[in-house]
């Protein structure tokens, strides 16, 4: 079992690393600050995820913290043979608190079975934004849906209160992953979820800056319409947004774009 423990508070008016436990092969390299917020980057001394591997995660921002937290790179989860392995992630945000979360990309290869859960507990003054991408297994390699189940949910609780759900399992042996409804003919797909205060004062504007950052990315690029395909969402509280795409790079980097449409 992979445990961290992360508890990121406040000193003299700055974000620290409170409290942090880890165990192998887990490792935390030395925060930073960037522009506003405490950049911590979630390392591992492995190739990649194996056949019987569980993660524990406990995340905890505390009141008026500032932070923002990844990882070093992509999490590659291997043939898991007859097992499978596991991830929980379990993250609170505090009062004024901002958390910036977004994990690398995920390439499921070929005959492997994943099962991760992520649950999200945010307050009504925080400011939180969540974004994961998932490839359709190693594409250079030529390997397309070929892992056996990827099962992963993410749940944010607002003041207690359930708000956003997304809930995906594939399992390419009985589902059509290629079709509408899945991937639609791409080889990556990317979710994100965001929430701020003044996020329904503001929506209008908010949806207009995401709809522009994304045709000028497209544009600078020279991506045609067909590359990108994407959809907002409203949720009970906050907004989802979906990307499907054929590089990661590409869908990392729209949703950094909006990270800074609440500004």
């Amino acid at each position: 079992m992979t445990k961290l423990r992360l508890v990121m508070g406040k000193e003299y008016d700055r974000t620290v690393v409170k409290d942090c436990f880890y165990t192998s092969p887990m490792k935390i390299g030395t925060p930073r600050q960037t522009g506003d917020l405490k950049k911590v980057v979630l390392m591992m001394a492995s190739a990649g995820v194996l056949k019987g591997d569980r993660f524990d995660y406990q995340i905890t921002c505390e009141d008026q913290t500032k932070t923002e937290l990844t990882e070093q790179s992509y999490t590659k989860i291997f043939d898991t043979q007859d097992g499978e392995a596991r991830k929980k992630v379990e993250i609170t945000v505090g009062e004024n608190a901002v958390l910036d979360y977004h994990p690398c990309p995920v390439i499921p290869f070929q005959n492997s079975s994943f099962e991760g859960e992520t649950r999200i507990m945010i307050r009504n003054s925080s400011i939180f934004f969540y974004s994961e991408v998932t490839a359709a297994g190693r594409i250079a390699m030529g390997e397309r849906f070929e892992f056996r189940s990827f099962k992963n949910k993410t749940i944010v609780y607002l003041e207690n209160e359930p708000v956003y759900l997304e809930h995906t399992h594939y399992i390419p042996q009985k589902q059509h992953l290629d079709s509408l409804f899945y991937f639609d003919g791409y080889t990556h797909q990317g979710s994100m979820y965001c929430y701020f205060p003044d996020i329904y004062i503001s929506s209008s504007e908010f949806l207009d800056k995401i709809a522009e950052g994304i045709e000028s990315y497209k544009k600078k690029y020279s991506l045609s319409e067909k590359e990108i395909l994407y959809g907002v969402t409203e949720a009970k509280k906050g907004f989802a947004i979906r990307i499907l795409g054929n590089q990661a790079q590409d869908i990392e980097e729209i949703f950094e774009m909006i990270r800074g449409c609440n500004g």
